[in-house]
C-alpha cells in the first residue's frame, strides 16, 4: 500500500532548515500539523492546503528546544514535548540530552 496523501514544505520553512531536514512532526489537538526542524528553538503550526500540495504556514512558535522531535501528550490537551540536544561541548562536560514541556496556549 502506497501513501494516501503527501505535502510539500513551503520554502519559507525549507528556508529556515537551512542546509538541515525537518526533524520531527506531530498532529496537534487542534487539527494542525506541527513541524520541527533539525535546529531553531521553534516550531512550526501549518495547516492543509485548501488546493494543492503546498503545506500552508499559520504560525511560527518560539519553543525551548534544540530541533529534533516533538510530540504531544495525548493525556493532557495543550502539552507537547521537545528534545533540547546536547551540545559537543556539553556531551564533553557529561551533560546528556534533555526534554522540555511546553503547554500551548490558544490565543484568543
Amino acid at each position: 500500500m502506497g501513501p494516501v496523501q503527501s505535502w510539500t514544505l513551503p520554502k519559507a520553512i525549507l528556508d529556515r532548515f537551512e542546509d538541515m531536514s525537518n526533524s520531527g512532526g506531530s498532529w496537534g489537538p487542534d487539527g494542525f500539523l506541527y513541524l520541527s526542524g533539525h535546529d531553531p528553538a521553534e516550531i512550526y503550526k501549518m495547516m492543509l492546503p485548501k488546493a494543492g500540495s503546498v503545506l500552508q504556514l499559520v504560525e511560527i512558535v518560539p519553543m525551548n528546544i534544540r530541533g529534533q522531535g516533538i510530540a504531544w501528550d495525548r493525556s493532557q490537551p495543550g502539552v507537547i514535548y521537545g528534545i533540547i540536544r546536547a551540545t559537543a561541548k556539553e556531551r564533553a562536560a557529561g551533560i546528556g540530552h534533555k526534554v522540555t514541556v511546553f503547554r500551548m496556549v490558544e490565543k484568543p
